[in-house]
């Protein structure tokens, strides 16, 4: 009897030994899964930053380029002489109006 409680005693030892082992190689295996997850989650991220970065430097450069077009656009108006309605020293409208200029 001594003999099978002590048989009995190793056995159950080993047991709880395996049960202790396979659940540690299964906590382990699911670690390297997660960082495994957590790497390609992060490399995801990264691109689609980095992706985002090239877009904006894009929208940037045609930003800078819209603004070079409108300030040239804004320099030749500036420089422009526009005609005021009115007239000036040389521009006579008395044409315009026969019974009101010289000679009606």
């Amino acid at each position: 009897r001594s003999m099978a409680a002590g048989w009995f005693h190793d056995w159950m030892a080993d047991q709880l030994a395996d049960h202790a082992r396979a659940t540690a190689e299964e906590a382990a295996a699911r670690q390297r899964a997660m960082e495994a997850y957590e790497r390609e989650e992060v490399a995801s991220l990264e691109a689609e930053r980095s992706h985002l970065q090239r877009e904006i430097g894009g929208l940037n450069a045609w930003l800078e380029k819209l603004q070079a077009q409108h300030d040239e656009t804004t320099k030749r108006y500036e420089q422009a002489e526009i005609p005021t309605w009115g007239g000036g020293p040389s521009w006579d409208a008395s044409h315009l109006h026969p019974h009101s200029g010289p000679g009606a």
